[in-house]
């Protein structure tokens, strides 16, 4: 008896191993009202808007995942709009006739709503593309007056047919591109203009290896800007045709040589709460940065990114004069030869913005071979609350524990959280000679630490830690 009560028992369990790796779906969804469960399923999908670089949003999924659960989460899914107003896609040469077919009917299901579309090219190959891209880049064209967010990968010949037909009226209001192929980043021939049929004014731009001459944009509405590689002249001629600008980034200022025209006054932006400028080899060297620091009046900036190689910080200090900001953070990559001189400067500039809460300092001084304490002695800010510091160690180990205890004690009376950070590049032949804390430094600024101050000290490349790892022996 037991034995056929055991077969029969060993019978039904691959029925139950079944049903136990894939359980019911709880029919309490099924039974919502449509217009409820199509909210409910809506929340399940990520927001877009929450990530705001292409390579950090997933691939869209979540639409097909719950359209494979049964019949009715399909039909509710397959029903509601919501749900395929956002797409981001990644394109391969062979599968480029494969996506073009799923964009046409996931595009087809989001009925009128504005769209939010993200590209990525995801192959190396980025010539003899453009006939096999057409298809797809034709697809997203048919929605172009439905695009509000338009972030695309693709080579430069593909995107020179984006909005190919002309649009009554564009409702874009992000736009992010990104040339794949980054030898073309200076070409603008004129039959290849991108978006030549229509007048664009978006309120977010970020162009990576896509020239400044190849697009035609309006700025009258933008507000958020990110170029890399933009010529100087474009600069001074966005910022002053981008009255409501708030945040920009000019990463690696060319310059275009002859033919720049220097403003004949200052060009005064009201809005612009944060500005980076970094420029590239040939900027840096040639001399011709201060042009672009003289030419420009910010009273309403909170936020300063600049790398400066100069013997001289005066044209900062100008801007700083004319503007009277409200800065509150500022960010500086030095290189000097003249370490002293600059250093004198920087203390001008640094006592000249009172409002400063977060300094942060990458000096890579040139021909240094000896160690000053002149600059941290001199550091002393009553509002600063986050101090970082990345370069050759220019100073003696007493010097930066004295430099922190004031540090630390300017923001106790302020109850106020802080922050420092040491990070100290590799040491070259022929620099400061690399040596231990001695034991009395490294117990303050234990005792530092413990009280509340929250201090890195660390070589960036070779990854030694200095709180607390290396205690010069006594003799």
């Amino acid at each position: 008896m037991d034995k056929h009560l055991q077969s029969d028992v060993d019978a039904q369990l691959p029925g139950f191993n079944q049903c136990k790796g894939n359980p019911p779906v709880d029919s309490l969804v099924d039974r919502f009202p449509v217009e409820i469960a199509s909210r409910i399923f809506y929340f399940t999908i990520d927001d877009p808007d929450t990530a705001d670089t292409w390579w950090s949003k997933k691939q869209t999924k979540g639409p097909l995942i719950l359209g494979a659960v049964n019949r009715t989460w399909r039909a509710i899914a397959w029903t509601t709009p919501q749900l395929w107003a956002f797409i981001h896609i990644g394109i391969t040469l062979k599968r480029v006739a494969l996506r073009t077919e799923l964009t046409k009917e996931w595009l087809a299901r989001s009925g009128q709503l504005p769209l939010t579309i993200v590209v990525s090219w995801m192959d190396y190959q980025t010539s003899d593309t453009s006939l096999a891209l057409d298809p797809f880049v034709d697809t997203i064209n048919g929605y172009a007056n439905r695009w509000r967010s338009l972030e695309v990968k693709l080579p430069f010949t593909s995107l020179s047919r984006l909005f190919c037909n002309p649009v009554p009226q564009s409702q874009l209001e992000v736009l992010k591109i990104f040339s794949s192929h980054p030898n073309q980043h200076h070409l603008a021939p004129t039959d290849r203009l991108i978006f030549a049929n229509v007048n664009l004014h978006p309120q977010r731009v970020q162009l990576l290896h896509v020239s400044l001459d190849s697009i035609n944009l309006r700025w009258d509405n933008l507000m958020h800007l990110d170029v890399d590689a933009p010529f100087m002249d474009q600069c001074l001629e966005i910022l002053s045709h981008a009255p409501q600008l708030q945040y920009c980034n000019f990463s690696g200022i060319t310059w275009r040589g002859e033919g720049f025209q220097i403003p004949s006054s200052p060009i005064t932006h009201s809005l612009l709460r944060e500005l980076s400028l970094s420029s590239s080899i040939q900027v840096l060297f040639s001399g011709s940065q201060p042009l672009l620091l003289n030419a420009l009046v910010l009273p309403s900036l909170e936020q300063l990114k600049l790398d400066i190689e100069q013997h001289t910080l005066q044209p900062l200090l100008s801007l700083i004069g004319r503007s009277s900001w409200p800065l509150r953070k500022l960010y500086l990559t030095l290189w000097a030869i003249d370490h002293e001189a600059v250093e004198d400067e920087l203390i001008e500039v640094l006592h000249a913005i009172s409002s400063l809460q977060e300094f942060e300092l990458n000096a890579f001084y040139i021909n240094m071979r000896t160690i000053t304490d002149h600059f941290l002695a001199r550091l002393n800010f009553p509002q600063l609350q986050i101090f970082n510091y990345t370069g050759i160690r220019f100073f003696s180990w007493e010097g930066l524990t004295v430099f922190a205890t004031g540090f630390h004690s300017s923001g106790s009376s302020n109850s106020r959280p802080q922050t420092m950070c040491i990070r100290l590049e590799n040491l070259e032949d022929g620099y400061i000679e690399e040596d231990y804390i001695n034991k009395e430094s490294l117990k303050s600024l234990i005792l530092l630490r413990d009280a509340g101050l929250d201090i890195t000290i660390a070589a960036r490349r070779v990854g030694t830690n200095y709180r607390g790892a290396n205690v010069k022996p006594e003799a």
